[in-house]
């Protein structure tokens, strides 16, 4: 026996002699550590001895000394670390070495050096981890082994090559746990696996061609009696024993049952320790804990296999003992009455092994759905039961799971309240028979006066919802024609400026976002402003009602220019602005050209047979300026100043002419404001705008809109 801390024990079991195998510093032949984590009996007699810092050690029983191999960082052929966790013999006669943290060591056939197999990070194909904790051979010629965090490993040794299976989430059918605690190969070629949390795990197939393996999981919901698996042995009957943190538990795999064993039945502990188990030749099973080791033939140990018997060993209501003339083990029933709100029952299993592992469940037909798991308790409470026949049946296990075969019956009635009997019931119904037959009378007149009143009311609405309509229809005239109103100019029936603001701005929103999408179409809108010349003598020489009429038939003039789409304003007084839609840069002057053209052209009548001829300035531009600048920030203020600007040098160069700037690929939101503050003409120079007019302009001069009218108006 391998001990933590008091090195090798050598129990005779004839004799009770006891005999140690301990550290001797002084002694280079002597255990080289007390911390032992392995023992291996190879198949030459020899005895191989894992340490937890001492290396590996080989025993020899003659001189009764060991020969220690250790690491040596000067030689990779010797121990990869002297931290040894597992030992194994395979089926060819080698010796491995499993370690803590440094990976899986094979003694070569020299008996001095090894050949190490380790992980690599980054490298699929070596171990998962260089923490090795358990190992076993494969008829493939491929070894098993269990590793700390890196999940169960197929290793080749010829190659070296390694295939890792671990624990994926997402997949239930994958290993449980990436940490193995013990491997075993049945005699059928099936792997067991013994995980740290998962419980049992057996291998069922690999698939070929994505590499993923699939396991079948026992954990505690199957029965086991903790997750974590230390040891796994057969015996000779097939069935699995297993050492867990929950005590020994003994798996069938052909049943799928699991029974289990505790301190109650003689381990040493519930808890059992990593690396403690042995099966030796003769089928005896060891297991080790923190308390020591138990050892047995599996054979010998018999299950209680006679069922208990159930008994009432209490029954209290409200917390106070039931007193009858027969004992309450002897009773079979029980009734309560109305105010027993809160009852009891006691029982118990007639098994006196291990009373306190007895098992219980229950069920009250009438009440419960089903059975009810109480685990090692044995008592059941109900409140408030309602009148009624209920049955509590009760069904008890022993120490080792076997339950019993015929329930506990206790038949339970429960007496309603006198308000719930039956003659109470037959008074309730007569009081409802009565009640319903007044109703019905009462209800019959009240639908009879609702069906008159419904009648008239339907009359009075169906004459209200008509007086309605009609108003709601005229309102909705009224409101549009207010609505044209406050949007028209009430001389010219134009729009005005408040259509103007309101409108236009939405089709300049819409310019601006197709302005940046390049495969959009380049069409935009272009603002014309126009300004009446020598309009103000006509007001004053001739009246206001002259200047009216002609003002209206300068609107008849824009409409036969101007196509259907464009929007005409009186922009105020004796000034016009047009906005043209989905206007191209070609040709944008022949609109300006029509308009001063059938405006020179036209004779205005005056009134009392008296007619003029009047011309007009006209300035306009274009938006957007250009295709490549961001606009985003243009207002629709500053593009009619650009338009005022033009139609301010159209007036310069001696009116009755056109003039239009037009933007550049240069042209910025800054330029525009630039031109409102400094004038376009420098603008104009720089190429940031391009200027286009009907006529050669003057110097730059002052101009008042006003001037005096140059020429007599002509009369009729």
């Amino acid at each position: 026996m391998g001990t933590r801390g008091g090195g090798i024990n050598v129990y005779d079991r004839t004799s009770g002699a006891v005999t140690h195998y301990r550290h001797d510093p002084r002694n280079p032949r002597s255990l080289s550590d007390d911390h032992v984590m392995a023992l291996l009996h190879d198949r030459q007699g020899r005895l191989w001895v894992g340490t937890a810092e001492g290396g590996l050690n080989l025993f020899d029983a003659e001189t009764q000394s060991f020969r220690a191999f250790r690491h040596d960082p000067a030689r990779p052929e010797s121990l990869s670390t002297d931290a040894i966790m597992s030992l194994f013999q395979d089926r060819h006669g080698d010796i491995w070495a499993g370690t803590f943290r440094g990976g899986l060591d094979r003694l070569n056939g020299d008996g001095r050096t090894f050949q190490r197999y380790q992980h690599h990070p980054g490298d699929p194909h070596t171990l998962g981890s260089d923490s090795v904790t358990a190992m076993a051979d494969d008829p493939s010629g491929a070894l098993w082994v269990g590793t700390d965090s890196g999940g169960l490993n197929m290793l080749w040794p010829t190659t070296g090559e390694v295939r890792t299976f671990r624990h994926d989430p997402a997949d239930p059918r994958s290993l449980g746990s990436n940490t193995v605690f013990a491997l075993h190969l049945g005699a059928d070629g099936k792997l067991w696996v013994g995980t740290r949390g998962a419980g049992l795990a057996q291998l069922d197939s690999i698939d070929s061609s994505t590499g993923r393996a699939s396991f079948t999981t026992y954990a505690e919901r199957d029965g086991l009696p903790n997750g974590v698996v230390y040891g796994i042995h057969p015996d000779a009957d097939g069935r699995l024993w297993l050492s867990t943190n929950g005590g020994l538990a003994v798996f069938d795999p052909h049943a799928k049952t699991v029974r289990s064993y505790s301190v109650v039945h003689g381990l040493q502990s519930n808890e059992f320790n990593f690396g403690a188990h042995y099966r030796s030749a003769s089928g005896e099973l060891f297991f080790g804990g923190p308390a020591g080791f138990n050892a047995f033939m599996p054979q010998a140990v018999q299950a209680a296999t006679r069922p208990p018997r159930l008994v009432l060993t209490a029954l209290q209501e409200l917390n106070v003992p039931v007193k009858g003339p027969v004992p309450v083990y002897q009773r079979d029933a029980i009734e309560l009455g109305h105010n027993d709100q809160v009852v009891t029952f006691e029982f118990a299993a007639l098994d006196y092994a291990a009373p306190e592992m007895n098992h219980y469940a229950y069920t009250l037909e009438g009440f419960d759905r089903g059975w009810v798991d109480l685990g090692r308790f044995r008592r059941v409470t109900y409140t408030n039961l309602d009148g009624g026949d209920y049955v509590l049946r009760v069904r008890g296990s022993n120490a080792d799971g076997v339950w019993s075969e015929k329930d506990l019956a206790i038949r339970v009635t429960v007496l309603p309240p006198p308000w719930r009997t039956w003659w109470a019931y037959f008074f309730y119904g007569l009081c409802l028979a009565a009640a319903a037959l007044a109703l019905v009378r009462r209800q019959r007149g009240k639908a009879e006066r609702e069906a008159q009143y419904r009648r008239q009311l339907e009359a009075e609405v169906q004459a209200r919802t008509r007086q309605l309509a009609e108003q709601n229809r005229q309102l909705e005239e009224l409101n549009g024609r207010l609505l044209e109103t406050s949007l028209s100019d009430s001389l010219t029936g134009l729009r005005n400026r408040r259509f103007f603001f309101e409108e236009v701005a939405r089709e300049v929103a819409v310019v601006q976002r197709a302005q940046r999408q390049p495969d959009r179409d380049a069409r935009g809108l272009v603002f014309i402003m126009i300004d009446l010349d020598w309009f103000k003598p006509i007001n004053d020489t001739c009246g206001h009602s002259s200047g009216d009429n002609v003002l209206i038939q300068v609107k008849d003039i824009l409409k036969a220019a101007c196509r259907r789409s464009d929007i005409l304003v009186r922009w105020g007084g004796d000034e016009f602005l047009v906005v043209g839609r989905e206007t191209e840069s070609a040709g944008i002057e022949t609109v300006p050209e029509r308009i001063r053209s059938m405006i020179e052209k036209a004779p205005f009548d005056l009134g009392n047979g008296q007619v003029a001829r009047i011309t007009c300035s006209l300035g306009f531009t274009r938006f957007p300026w250009n295709r490549t600048q961001d606009l985003s920030r243009t207002t629709l203020e500053q593009v009619l100043a650009l338009a005022d600007s033009a139609l301010y040098m159209a007036k310069k160069a001696g009116r009755n002419c056109w003039v239009g700037l037009l933007g550049t690929d240069r042209t910025t939101v800054e330029d525009v404001y630039r031109s409102t503050h400094e004038g376009p003409e420098k603008l104009v120079e720089e190429g940031s705008l391009v200027l286009t007019t009907s006529r050669a302009l003057p110097p730059r001069r002052a101009v008042d809109s006003d001037d005096p009218l140059p020429r007599a108006i002509p009369r009729g």
